[in-house]
């Protein structure tokens, strides 16, 4: 049972931490919206990739083992570059080219130790630098286009899962159990797996059950920003109770369930009782955070300019 409530404090923690990220990176760089852009006319393609990577690693384990390697070791070693580095940004180093070095020497410190020995441990660290990064990096100028994703996820999980899980395409077994079992064996980290310290309890969950939620938290917490709301702490308890309510469907009827099949309706209902409750749907529906983010940054420069002039004056 205690893997159990591991598992839901290092979520919290993840989506806490790629929240606030983000918001540092818009307040760094005012064009870091425009320049992570997700819209709707690429939005088929991360289920589309999502199929393709099962289908390759379920297919042809061995003969795709190579590219497998490259790519994710490629991915692991950006993302983990990325949530080091502000991390090393904060302490008292005053050359940028140092910053630099400790960041990219402890990355690969990290992927080597990785390689000579991928236990369970480490690759929950990798897993977890990856669903930061990509929540961070990841980014919607509108919530309607992050809620279009999940609900989209999780019609898609509904199809894939329960429909097509025992077909003659994939032999008549399970394209999932097949990419569990091949991920798990190369050790890839693409999953956090958690460990009962008191009796033999195990419990794994994908970052597409994390990173896909987290979008549409992580967006809802810059809104928490500037609305001065609570949206991410309601999404973060809808997640947590469709969390709970997946665990508890899969312990009663003895069979995999997709994560998004609870989460995402639970999420999306609460901050929609929220935002009725505090008559804000409206507002958040229209929000652009790439436009308001700007005219907070110009009101900022002119409180700036105006605080410069008025000690100037004051000193002369």
């Amino acid at each position: 049972m205690d893997e159990l409530l591991y598992l839901i404090v290092t979520l919290i923690v993840i989506h806490h931490v790629s929240s606030k990220t983000k918001l540092y990176y818009i307040k760094l760089n005012n064009n870091f919206i425009s320049k992570m852009p997700m819209k709707y006319n690429n939005l088929f393609l991360i289920p589309f990739c999502g199929l393709m990577i099962t289908l390759v690693i379920y297919y042809f384990p061995s003969l795709s083992e190579g590219l497998i390697f490259i790519i994710v070791y490629t991915l692991m070693s950006i993302c983990l570059y990325l949530t080091i580095q502000p991390i090393v940004n904060s302490l008292p180093l005053h050359s940028f080219i140092m910053k630099k070095g400790v960041s990219i020497t402890i990355t690969l410190i990290i992927v080597l130790v990785y390689i000579n020995n991928p236990n369970w441990w480490l690759t929950n660290i990798i897993a977890i630098c990856i669903a930061i990064s990509i929540q961070t990096l990841l980014s919607f100028d509108k919530v309607h286009i992050p809620l279009v994703l999940v609900i989209g996820l999780f019609v898609y999980d509904l199809i894939r899962i329960f429909r097509n899980c025992y077909i003659p395409f994939y032999d008549g077994q399970s394209v999932l159990k097949g990419l569990s079992k091949n991920s798990t064996a190369y050790r890839i980290p693409l999953y956090l797996e958690f460990y009962s310290m008191f009796s033999a309890g195990h419990f794994i969950i994908g970052l597409g059950d994390i990173i896909f939620p987290g979008m549409f938290i992580t967006h809802l917490y810059c809104i928490d920003f500037l609305f001065k709301t609570h949206y991410f702490l309601i999404s973060v308890i809808g997640y947590c109770f469709g969390m709970i309510g997946t665990i508890l469907l899969i312990w009663n009827y003895q069979i995999g369930i997709p994560v998004l099949l609870c989460i995402v309706p639970a999420m999306i209902i609460l901050s929609l009782i929220y935002s009725i409750i505090t008559k804000t749907l409206k507002s958040v529906i229209n929000l652009s955070l790439q436009k308001r983010f700007e005219l907070l940054s110009q009101k900022l420069k002119e409180c700036a300019s105006t605080t410069e002039e008025l000690t100037i004056q004051i000193s002369q």
